[in-house]
């Protein structure tokens, strides 16, 4: 069976895993936006929407 201090590391992996993922993942999106702000012109977005 798991020892207290066991299942306290298994919890601080878990959510130090979860806010490394979230926190990419938030900077991947907003990385994202800016890049595709920055080489489309206005043009070419408006054709999409």
């Amino acid at each position: 069976m798991y020892s207290q201090t066991d299942t306290y590391q298994i919890i601080l992996c878990v959510v130090t895993l979860g806010v490394t993922l979230t926190a990419g993942f938030l900077m991947g999106i907003l990385t994202s936006e800016q890049w595709t702000r920055k080489t489309r012109p206005q043009k070419v977005r408006s054709r999409f929407l």
